[in-house]
This record gives structure tokens, sequence and C-alpha cells, in this order.
């Protein structure tokens, strides 16, 4: 699938457990789509999920 990383590489890009990037996408809405029991998610979906969480960070950061 052309566009979409594993989860390990997920988790390599942000540096944490498996176990936390499973969290991310049950709890914190990271999107991604189970293929044969096997995690993926979209370059581009990581890419704006992670521009959205700084934006709203730096929101929360700005307020305080």
């Amino acid at each position: 699938m052309d566009g979409y990383m594993r989860l390990r590489e997920v988790c390599d890009r942000l540096s944490v457990s498996r176990n936390t990037a499973i969290k991310l996408i049950n709890d914190c809405g990271l999107p991604a789509i189970k293929v044969g029991g096997h995690w993926r998610i979209s370059k581009a979906e990581l890419d704006a999920w992670l521009e959205k969480a700084k934006s709203e960070t730096n929101n929360q950061a700005g307020s305080a």
C-alpha cells in the first residue's frame, strides 16, 4: 500500500512504543486502518494529525 506506513514505522517516527501508538489510534484520534489484521497509517494523515496536535498544543500554551 503506497503512501501508508506500518505501525512499526510510525512508532519509530514518533519515538513511541507499540502500545502507545495503539493508544494514540484508539484514544487520541490518530487515523489508521486495519488491513489483514495489521495497522496501516497514511503518511499524509499522520502529518496532518501531527500538525493539528502541534497547533492545539501551541494554542493551549498561549492561553496559559
